[in-house]
């Protein structure tokens, strides 16, 4: 049985925006307007275990792509690289909680 979680209830883990806010700047796009216009305040993303609501996770895609005329997921690619994606990292991204993060790290 899978619970099915409101939208309202996603988050995206705050590390994997700073990461993205990296490649964007690499970009030439001004990570600040970025967060203006998704209504993130640049200290919500310096909390080590914070996470960021799914509505503004989309307007920060959003801004960052109307930023720029060039595709920017072709883009990011030239930019981010295995380094940028720690494994417990990419399981927090994914998972409800430490502990779950854990034991998929473990599996």
């Amino acid at each position: 049985m899978t619970t099915e979680r409101k939208s309202s209830q996603l988050r995206v883990s705050a590390h994997w925006l700073t990461v993205l806010l990296q490649g964007f700047r690499s970009l030439g796009i001004s990570a600040d307007s970025v967060l203006q216009e998704a209504r993130i305040m640049p200290g919500e993303l310096s909390e080590p275990d914070a996470r960021i609501d799914l509505e503004r996770t989309l307007l920060f895609w959003k801004a960052a792509a109307a930023a720029t005329d060039q595709p920017l997921g072709l883009r990011l690619g030239e930019y981010l690289t295995p380094l940028h994606f720690p494994l417990l990292a990419m399981n927090l991204m994914h998972s409800r909680s430490l502990l779950e993060a854990l034991g998929m790290a473990e599996r």
